[in-house]
């Protein structure tokens, strides 16, 4: 039996196979905004597409590979970390994929240890808010989320599916102008996608600034 699988834009992908001319940032996009977090045992539906977009705020330098850390997840889905480690193929699958990915956007692999360790920080930033029962369980030092840029207060503001997979693909859209053409400003860039991340006690940037036009005849 094959091992293609349909995308959304409607081509096909072999996961175990890729070939980079079959992955599309919309097939991306779409399927991480579709997926729930933490095997959908959440107190609100939150998406992976919006944890990927999380990581990417916080980083300093690897704002691509930040957003795309987890994108093998749109062809292999999102299994939790402490299962999926214990599937050795699993893993091998979905390292040869994310190599594929990272080498057909030009981003560097493997995942750079800013990304790794971002990664951790979200996720335990997550449960606290996203986990029954884990709301107070002190699961991250605030003087951990101070160093990452995550001021005490802050309150993650899940993002309907729809609304996930647009500002996705606004993120990936203006960090790839930016790779390119270094033509936007990343702390306006990213500012704007805190604040559509996070709650209002997220206050770095100035609120004055609640859009970004990105220009596609920039050069």
């Amino acid at each position: 039996m094959s091992s293609s699988i349909f995308t959304f834009l409607g081509d096909r992908i072999d996961p175990l196979n890729p070939n980079p001319d079959n992955i599309h940032i919309e097939d991306i996009a779409h399927a991480l905004s579709n997926q729930c977090r933490f095997g959908g045992h959440t107190n609100r539906f939150y998406s992976v597409a919006q944890h990927s977009m999380a990581v990417a705020v916080l980083s300093k330098e690897n704002y691509m590979e930040a957003l795309l850390h987890d994108a093998t997840e749109a062809f292999l889905v999102d299994i939790p970390r402490p299962i999926k480690h214990k599937f050795s193929e699993y893993m091998d699958v979905e390292k040869k994929l994310q190599e594929v990915i990272f080498t057909k956007y030009s981003l560097t692999y493997p995942i750079p240890a800013e990304v790794q360790a971002l990664d951790d920080v979200v996720l335990y930033f997550e449960m606290g808010q996203l986990i029954n029962g884990q709301e107070h369980s002190d699961l991250i030092k605030q003087e951990v989320m101070d160093e990452y840029g995550i001021p005490e207060g802050t309150l993650i503001d899940p993002l309907a599916p729809q609304l996930a997979e647009r500002y996705f693909l606004e993120m990936f859209d203006g960090l790839l102008k930016q790779k390119w053409y270094g033509n936007f400003n990343m702390d306006e860039l990213l500012g704007y996608f805190r604040q559509v991340l996070f709650n209002d006690h997220y206050d770095v940037f100035s609120k004055d600034s609640t859009v970004i036009t990105i220009d596609d005849n920039a050069q």
